[in-house]
């Protein structure tokens, strides 16, 4: 049986695992594209404001367990 907590974890056996977190970033025309997955909530938004300061656009995470969006940011120049 797995457990759920509010720390969005999840307790599998006894050990706790952060979920997974997907990365979009939009194109021009609105469309999404995926750049990257990554465990924990924490990895995602450290992960998302290294992508907007490299790189200029519209990023959001995205939890597919919640089923929407968990942030989103605009990086400078975009």
């Amino acid at each position: 049986m797995v457990a759920f907590t509010s720390d969005n974890k999840s307790n599998v056996g006894g050990a706790v695992m952060d979920a997974k977190f997907d990365i979009f970033k939009k194109l021009p025309d609105g469309h999404p594209i995926w750049v990257k997955a990554v465990d924990g909530l924490e990895e995602a938004k450290n992960q998302l404001a290294r992508l907007a300061v490299s790189s200029p656009g519209e990023y959001f995470i995205y939890s597919a367990r919640n089923g929407g969006i968990v942030q989103e940011r605009m990086a400078a120049g975009a």
